[in-house]
């Protein structure tokens, strides 16, 4: 949706979801429920029940859903770089990925969901706050080295507003945990709520703008991925910020299945009230049933549903809506009427009215589009650190040396579409360069030609030459002398002094050098003047040859 648009939109999710979360406080004070399922229960019996227990349901599910898309968008590249001969040649992308998935959801994400005291996982925070921080810096390090050149910086696009609101209004859901973090808080106060929420929800706009930003200039040439950890390059900074992301993602599993067990059991097999913080224990056969339908369920979504930004904005469009603006507004004006404690002034009723129809109309389109979007894009994409191969379409991982090839040139279609930019410019420079190296080749090819073509000339002219009889002439009767004996005559010696033999060697051979015409015309003055032969020039001609070689 553009940097500005984006920017726009990440502090107008902040401010309504500020907004929903102080009236779920004033409920909870006006209606003395200091938990989200009891409040909705208080308010609007087992009709809040239900609802509640199916929107904490679905959003916990499918935030499982969206954390098996970014472990299936992560581990399967470098699978194939670590461990190649695990794999036939033939192998295509997206099996690999199902392999992964299934060894992972079985063996890590499944053993780690059956434990029951998620108080030992306290340490999974810690490494997920530190993430953070590496991929920023990552981001903003590419963004130092990105080539502007010819590159349009979108700014603001209206058809991206309706795809990403309920994206960015599910980043900020976080109202099922307030009364949670109010426990904690000594002498708890609407206040010091309202101040912890502002300061959670600028600390957390605060680093999904630095992302968002960073993120976005680094990739504005290509087309960025709805995984932003999928588009980083291929080297060892980028290969530890997967890895790290990748491991908390999967030990943070237990931590979303938790609520989302308690909640179906209670809906399932319980007539209590549904209570998050305080869950009624779950025997151990439906706690093992459940906990596996629900990792296998998210998995087999997972495997069919491979983008991850089409699962965030359904969970946003309408479980994240739900909980985040719909169900507070409906909770606040139901205790604002039945409040023993205080009066709500009308303002903070009208509010909460407003806010409930921005989340019917949210849902409403946020739905509607995201339904519309399913199988446009449903073949997972390949990743963007391996080397493609121009001429055949398959994929080599790079990184590590030795990767293997994958055959599918389907797998590899999205890819290869945005790479095909870059791979133009690096045809396009090798070409001319190729150009321009057979242009020098040719020239010297010339030069060479018409070198040859003169020595070949040049050596007729010198046979004819000795070929011809000589002469003899005396001082100016032009015969010998009585009893003179003729003087024999080296073949080889040039004959300087006869001017018509000469002349037909000048025209022969010399015309297209000039130099070779300013030497033979020195001589041919030479010869004017009556200067005899020397044996020197003879030895001098005969050398002449070599030098054109």
């Amino acid at each position: 949706c553009g940097v500005v648009c984006g920017f726009v939109l990440l502090i107008a999710s902040s401010l309504l979801t500020r907004a929903s979360c102080i009236l779920v406080i004033k409920a909870g004070y006006n209606a003395q429920k200091f938990t989200y399922g009891t409040l909705a229960c208080t308010t609007y019996g087992k009709l809040g029940k239900l609802v509640v227990e199916l929107c904490i349901t679905g959003l916990n599910a499918g935030t499982l859903v969206a954390f098996f898309v970014i472990v299936g968008d992560l581990i399967p590249p470098l699978v194939v770089m670590w461990a190649p001969h695990f794999f036939s040649p033939d192998t295509s992308y997206s099996s690999v990925r199902v392999v992964v998935l299934v060894v992972l959801g079985v063996c890590v994400a499944f053993p780690l969901s059956l434990i029951r005291d998620v108080k030992n996982m306290s340490a999974v925070s810690l490494l997920s706050l530190v993430s953070y921080p590496i991929l920023i810096l990552r981001l903003l390090l590419l963004m130092l080295k990105t080539d502007y050149a010819g590159t349009t910086v979108a700014l603001w696009n209206w058809n991206g507003i309706i795809p990403c609101l309920p994206i960015f209004l599910l980043a900020y859901t976080c109202h099922t945990q307030l009364f949670g973090i109010h426990g904690t808080l000594q002498d708890p106060s609407v206040h010091k709520m309202t101040t912890v929420i502002n300061r959670s929800l600028t600390s957390v706009g605060v680093v999904y703008a630095l992302v968002a930003i960073f993120g976005y200039l680094s990739f504005c040439n290509v087309e960025v991925r709805g995984d932003i950890l999928a588009n980083l390059p291929s080297d060892y900074f980028s290969t530890l910020t997967r890895v790290g992301f990748a491991t908390s993602v999967l030990v943070t599993f237990p931590l979303l299945v938790f609520p989302c067990r308690n909640c179906i059991h209670s809906l399932l097999f319980s007539k209590a009230q549904v209570d998050v913080s305080f869950p009624e224990p779950i025997p151990q056969g439906k706690f093992v049933l459940i906990t596996s339908a629900l990792v296998g369920g998210a998995l087999l979504v997972a495997i069919y549903i491979p983008n991850v930004e089409l699962v965030l904005a359904l969970m946003g469009s309408t479980m994240g809506v739900l909980i985040s603006f719909v169900c507070p507004g409906f909770m606040f004006v139901a205790a604002a009427q039945h409040s023993v404690v205080q009066h709500s002034p009308t303002s903070h009723v009208t509010r909460a009215k407003s806010l409930v129809v921005f989340g019917v109309v949210v849902m409403v389109l946020g739905t509607g589009v995201a339904v519309s979007s399913i199988g446009l894009d449903s073949a997972p994409e390949p990743p963007p650190d391996a080397a493609v191969s121009r001429w055949t379409g398959m994929i080599q991982t790079a990184p590590f040396g030795g990767g293997m090839k994958l055959h599918d040139p389907k797998d590899y279609e999205a890819f290869v579409k945005n790479k095909d930019s870059v791979f133009k410019k690096e045809m396009e420079s090798d070409m001319q360069e190729v150009k321009e190296r057979l242009s020098k080749v040719e020239e010297e090819n010339k030069v060479l030609k018409e070198n040859l073509t003169l020595l070949k000339k040049e050596s007729g002219a010198q046979e004819k030459e000795k070929e011809k009889p000589k002469e003899d002439t005396d001082g100016g009767g032009g015969g010998r002398q009585a009893g003179q004996e003729p003087v024999a005559r080296d073949a080889a010696m040039p004959v300087l002094n006869e001017p018509d033999s000469l002349a037909v060697h000048n025209s022969d051979v010399l015309t297209p050098n000039p130099l070779q015409s300013d030497n033979l015309l020195g001589k041919h003055k030479e010869a004017d003047n009556e200067q005899p032969p020397q044996q020197e020039p003879v030895g001098l001609a005969d050398k002449r040859l070599p030098q054109h070689e």
